[in-house]
């Protein structure tokens, strides 16, 4: 889409949020197939946003073909409420489930480049730019600030590493004694911090959640092909992640919660290829940092 300039004033009265007046704006956007629908989400989102800027990124993974990531920019400082336009973003994702989409104004998107904030500086830039209608300039970010980030970066990365890698020798040791119920809780705590240090790495902060479904709402906009490992599409999949959201609180204060040896296999196998995969996503996500010491 081509960059667009608009000179209209901010003083309009804000837009109708009901969700009667959301649906007749989305329904005024025909939607041919499957591909259109990021196209007509992006117009209605600016029709009934109004943000200066819109950046959108493409991510592919098995669960979801093609899969849309907007970033939408308005006018402001940091401190802003989006209390009244979280409907909006609501209702949007709700129509298209291949769509993501987050709020922040001027102010802050500048605070957090300047901060090196990875998604922020991988996401807001002029490749990923959709729509556009200030003149405003994306503000440089310092060699310094690339350089903390990749450190900060790190840092999180060999601590979460080390931390996950830990649960996961304790799930094998409690496998190998046939503790089923012991070595599943001891995997969701190792799926679980490592859903947290990539967030915290790459995302600059984490939920305070046990819930992998949850935590998934983080991974799939910074690391989405992680997804695949422990999706939540067929039948199986949602027994095996109700499985982990169970187990957190049911092996500790229920008696009967079972674990078959079967699902503890299958539970052994995706945990270590999330794993393996998380370290090539960070190390692959730090070569775009790569701008030598």
């Amino acid at each position: 889409m081509e960059t667009v300039y608009l000179s209209e004033e901010r003083s309009n009265p804000p837009a109708d949020l009901s969700p009667l007046h959301l649906l007749e704006n989305l329904q005024t956007f025909p939607i041919e197939n499957e591909l259109d629908q990021e196209q007509a989400v992006l117009e209605f989102l600016v029709r009934v946003v109004k943000p200066d800027m819109v950046f959108m990124v493409e991510k592919r993974t098995d669960c979801f073909p093609h899969w849309y990531d907007f970033v939408l920019v308005l006018a402001g400082s940091p401190g802003q409420s989006f209390r009244e336009l979280e409907p909006v973003l609501d209702f949007a994702t709700a129509c298209c489930a291949s769509i993501s989409c987050s709020l922040l104004n001027w102010g802050q998107l500048k605070e957090l480049l300047y901060k090196g904030e990875f998604f922020y500086l991988t996401h807001c830039c002029y490749k990923n730019l959709v729509y556009n209608r200030t003149a405003s300039k994306l503000p440089k970010v310092s060699f310094a600030s690339l350089l903390a980030t990749r450190q900060r970066a790190s840092v999180t990365f060999e601590a979460g590493k080390k931390l996950s890698s830990l649960f996961y020798q304790g799930a094998s040791m409690y496998a190998a004694g046939r503790e089923n119920t012991m070595a599943t809780f001891m995997l969701q705590q190792t799926i679980e911090q490592c859903y947290r240090w990539l967030t915290r790495a790459f995302y600059g902060r984490d939920q305070k959640t046990h819930s992998l479904r949850a935590l998934k709402t983080h991974i799939r906009r910074i690391a989405p092909s992680l997804l695949d490992y422990f999706p939540d599409e067929t039948e199986e999949d949602k027994e095996i992640l109700d499985l982990l959201e169970h187990v957190y609180l049911d092996s500790r204060y229920t008696s009967d919660f079972i674990v078959s040896d079967k699902q503890l296999a299958v539970l052994m196998e995706r945990t270590k290829g999330l794993l393996e995969e998380a370290a090539e996503v960070f190390e692959e996500k730090m070569r775009v940092l790569d701008i030598g010491e």
